[in-house]
Formats: structure tokens, sequence, C-alpha cells
């Protein structure tokens, strides 16, 4: 297989939904298979647990796929599959190499939620609503969610226990949370004024 069909594979959103919908039955399998044995062994469960974290890299990859196909610049969802990609690998060595290192797990957090919010990220960016009330708070939402892992990132790496920081990033947290609640009650106001 050639290095530009395996790109073109790994940029369309379809390939994320058939490993999400196969990982998810994977880990079905894995289920009945602790069923039928009558007993959760730890390879059954590092089994179960990996066909999880490849359904969650399947759903964190979907986004920035969907995203190449719109007019964005290329490095957002090239940057939001790297990362995807990364923390599958850290993820994954955690699970069956076990290390006991304070600094990999760190490592591995930071990763995964930069995965997720890049992922995240790149869903508001997707979402082209007519109504710029929803086109607002999707940008407010994807600002606030790359301010709070970056916050959460120096936080895990420093070890900052100051109370002001995480006052700090709980109200940023909410205000992003906040206006991701409102992108879908702004479209259906939307919808609804234009019915009228």
């Amino acid at each position: 297989m050639s290095l530009k069909r395996l790109i073109s594979q790994a940029e369309n959103p379809r390939t994320y939904a058939v490993g999400f919908l196969v990982s998810v039955l994977a880990a079905l399998l894995v289920l009945v298979a602790i069923g039928v044995l009558g007993e959760y062994t730890k390879t059954l469960g590092r089994f179960l647990l990996t066909a999880l974290l490849i359904a969650g890299y399947c759903v964190t990859s979907l986004g920035p796929a969907a995203l190449t196909n719109r007019n964005v610049p290329r490095i957002a969802p090239s940057i939001g599959s790297m990362m995807a990609g990364l923390a599958i690998v850290l993820l994954l060595a955690g699970v069956w190499g076990t290390p006991n290192s304070d600094g990999f797990w760190k490592a591995t957090s930071i990763v995964t939620l930069l995965a997720v919010t890049i992922a995240y990220a790149s869903w508001t960016h997707w979402l082209e609503s007519p109504w710029r009330a929803a086109r607002r708070a999707a940008k407010v939402s994807a600002m606030g969610a790359m301010a709070i892992v970056v916050m959460a990132g120096v936080g895990i790496a420093l070890e900052l226990k100051t109370p002001p920081f995480w006052w700090a990033f709980t109200l940023i947290a909410l205000l992003g949370t906040a206006s991701g609640v409102f992108v879908p009650l702004a479209v259906f106001w939307g919808r609804r004024n234009s019915n009228r």
C-alpha cells in the first residue's frame, strides 16, 4: 500500500467510524468471553481496555478527519491526528507495558488531553451554522477548551497546588462548557425564529 493511499485513508472519516464500530464489537466479544469463561483475568482486562481505547482513538480522530474536507488551515487537522495517534500509542504502552513512572503517566495524560481537546475544537470549527450566535459560541467554547487543556498540562507537569490557578481553571472550564451547551440552543432558537 502506497504512502499516499495510507494518508487518504487516515483523512477519511469513514475509516474512523468503521474502526469505532469494530472496536466496540471487539469489546463486546471480550465481555462475552469473560461471561463464558466465568472469570476476569488480567489479560482479558487488557484486551477489553485496548478495544475501548481504540474506540476512543477513533472517536477522537473523527473530528480532525472531518475537518480536512473543510476550508480550514491544514495544520489544525494534522496536529489533531498526530496527537490522537501519539495518545493511543502511549496509552497502549501503558496498558501492556505497565510502566511505573510518574513522568510517563504525566506525559500520557497531557497528550491525551490535547488529543481530546483538539478533537472537540475540530468539531466546533466543523460546525457551519448560519446563525452568528451559534458560530460565536462554538468559537468561545473551542478557545476555552484549548485554554483549559494548556492550563491542565501546566498544572499536571509542574504539580501546581495553588488555589487561584485552579479557580481560574474552573472558571474557564465553566465558560467553555456553558458556551458549548449554548451552541445547540442557539441553533434551535435560530431555526425557530426563521420558521416564524
